[in-house]
């Protein structure tokens, strides 16, 4: 079983957590205080704070919350 490995790189950063075991992904969060707001279709880099290792031969995906 592969494992991800996450890096807390600021001290205000909180580590991806699932809310249950049954999740197929981690929430992430923004230790920030500026709110972001971006119209459709447009992208922006915020930083979280943390730094992941991803095994080889996997892949990380971001996704928004359904």
């Amino acid at each position: 079983k592969s494992k991800i490995k996450c890096y807390i790189e600021n001290e205000e950063a909180v580590l991806p957590t699932k809310a249950h075991n049954t999740d197929a992904g981690f929430d992430l969060y923004y230790p920030g205080k500026k709110i972001f707001i971006l119209p459709a279709e447009e992208t922006t880099v915020i930083d979280l704070g943390i730094a992941v290792e991803i095994p080889e031969n996997s892949m990380m995906q971001l996704a928004s919350r359904s």
